[in-house]
């Protein structure tokens, strides 16, 4: 049986800020969770992997709000979903691997609709800019 030993890489910002932690097993795989942190400190995403498939991943807002929250069921196949609005509260889902959601860019400033189907993203629109709100 091989040892499936587990490593963590970090790398750093200027002056020791964290930029990414991520575990790797003695083949190469992400394997369990990693992190990744904007210069000025803010989380920017976090995923937990299993034999370097996702499982679930966390992206943020560059504000450190969440933005989004997806479980996979298996390689690539999105099993469900939560995308919020800037201000974390209106929210869109997707469950079962279904659903038709609005995503907003990272900066906040662009919306985008999706369509998922079978876990599967079939087409993704730009909806409007959203500082003309």
């Amino acid at each position: 049986i091989a040892d499936h030993h587990i490593s963590l890489y970090k790398e750093f910002y200027a002056w020791n800020k964290p930029k990414e932690f991520t575990h790797y097993d003695s083949l190469g795989r992400n394997q369990g969770l990693s992190q990744h942190w904007r210069e000025d400190g803010t989380r920017k995403d976090s995923a937990v992997f299993k034999d370097d498939e996702y499982v679930e991943i966390r992206e943020y807002f560059d504000n450190g709000i969440l933005r989004q929250h997806e479980w996979y069921k298996a390689p690539m196949i999105l099993d469900s979903a939560v995308y919020y609005a800037p201000d974390g509260k209106n929210k869109s889902v997707v469950a079962n691997g279904n659903g038709e959601v609005l995503m907003f860019s990272e900066d906040r400033k662009h919306i985008f609709g999706m369509k998922i189907e079978n876990g599967k993203t079939l087409w993704t629109r730009p909806v409007e800019d959203a500082q003309k709100k």
